[in-house]
């Protein structure tokens, strides 16, 4: 079936029993639902280029016109003439083709209903170019479908989805606890699907949104706060980002050591700094404020690596590891630190693991 519909389509309850082939345009809601499919079904994009052909020289009705005036002998010897006059023109002037216009089709530019579809071949069964950002698929099963090439992306997700995600987040709580599973179940479908044609980039976002679902059907305080998948999102968006655990391994390195600073305040010698404080330049930065950043800039600097040691339990092990009070605080502040670095560097090496074997 190959529409321009430029109203309203719907074909809702029908029965396909053969192979059935959808393209075009549909350029508002277009209703599929409950539809039953027998064999192969594809819904594809269209693509319309526009070919000019140029040559230097054309072959015309001369000839044709000439042969009714001339007889016998005469039409036989223009034949040959023209068609080595033709030869010739087609070989040292061949023609050129040149394309200068594609007119894509991605076939669905309104709401798309393809809720409670039955596909019996569900193999043989394809959306090729086809634009689901506005397409529902609750209740229909898609284990085993196909989609190439097609534009799933949600700007209320801010990545690749689908529409009923979007949709069942902004239900009252009874709602959404209903119809999340079968979101859920249908993320994982179209993520599978998509790892089978390699298209990893789309597939973390289907794996984000599949586990997303599940995390949200859990009480509020484990949905946010107290279960491994709302930890998991925290650090690293369920393993789909390898640069959130590096930043909070940097976070957390920073915090370590800005506890010890306040357990332990930096050292610095003001009573050297007294005769330069009288002496002060106006210069943007002063000689005594320089003076200053010079006495605690490498205290500064070694806690910060003390911090670094501690989180990957290095503390001792290194040249050199700079010197901090001991105290039953400080055992404890690095029991915790010692327990969240390595943490961090696991999730780190999970993330990187699963981008290079998509890679």
């Amino acid at each position: 079936m190959n529409s321009k519909s430029k109203g309203a389509f719907g074909i809702e309850r029908s029965r396909f029993c053969a192979d059935t082939y959808f393209s075009g345009r549909f350029e508002h809601r277009a209703n599929f639902n409950m539809c039953l499919f027998m064999e192969e079904v594809r819904f594809k994009h269209t693509r319309n280029v526009v070919i000019k052909a140029g040559s230097a020289k054309e072959r015309s009705g001369l000839t044709a016109s000439r042969m009714k005036r001339f007889k016998g002998w005469t039409k036989e010897l223009l034949e040959r003439i023209a068609s080595t006059i033709h030869a010739w023109s087609k070989k040292h002037f061949p023609v050129e083709l040149k394309e200068e216009e594609k007119n894509l089709s991605s076939l669905f530019y309104g709401e798309t209903h393809l809720e409670n579809i039955r596909f019996e071949k569900p193999s043989r069964v394809f959306f090729d170019g086809v634009d689901l950002a506005k397409a529902r698929f609750l209740g229909t099963a898609l284990g085993g479908v196909g989609f190439l090439g097609c534009n799933f992306y949600q700007p209320g997700l801010r990545r690749n989805g689908i529409f009923d995600e979007g949709w069942v987040i902004g239900l009252s709580y009874i709602d959404k606890m209903r119809l999340l599973p079968a979101v859920e179940q249908l993320n994982r479908d179209i993520r599978l699907s998509l790892e089978h044609v390699k298209s990893f980039s789309k597939a973390n976002d289907f794996y984000v949104g599949e586990i997303d679902c599940r995390r949200r059907q859990l009480s509020f305080l484990k949905a946010y706060f107290l279960s491994i998948p709302a930890l998991y999102k925290v650090l690293s968006d369920y393993g789909t980002s390898a640069l959130r655990p590096c930043l909070w391994f940097f976070f957390f390195g920073c915090l370590h050591a800005a506890i010890i600073a306040k357990l332990f305040p930096l050292n610095v010698e003001i009573q050297d700094l007294g005769s330069l404080h009288q002496n002060r330049s106006f210069l943007l930065f002063d000689t005594y404020e320089l003076s200053a950043i010079d006495h605690v800039w490498p205290q500064a600097r070694d806690r910060l690596l003390y911090s670094l040691q501690v989180m990957t339990l290095q503390q001792g092990r290194s040249v050199y590891t700079p010197e901090v009070p001991a105290s039953a605080a400080i055992g404890f502040l690095n029991l915790v630190f010692q327990i969240l670095g390595p943490a961090l560097i696991a999730v780190t090496a999970l993330a990187l693991r699963v981008q290079i074997r998509r890679f």
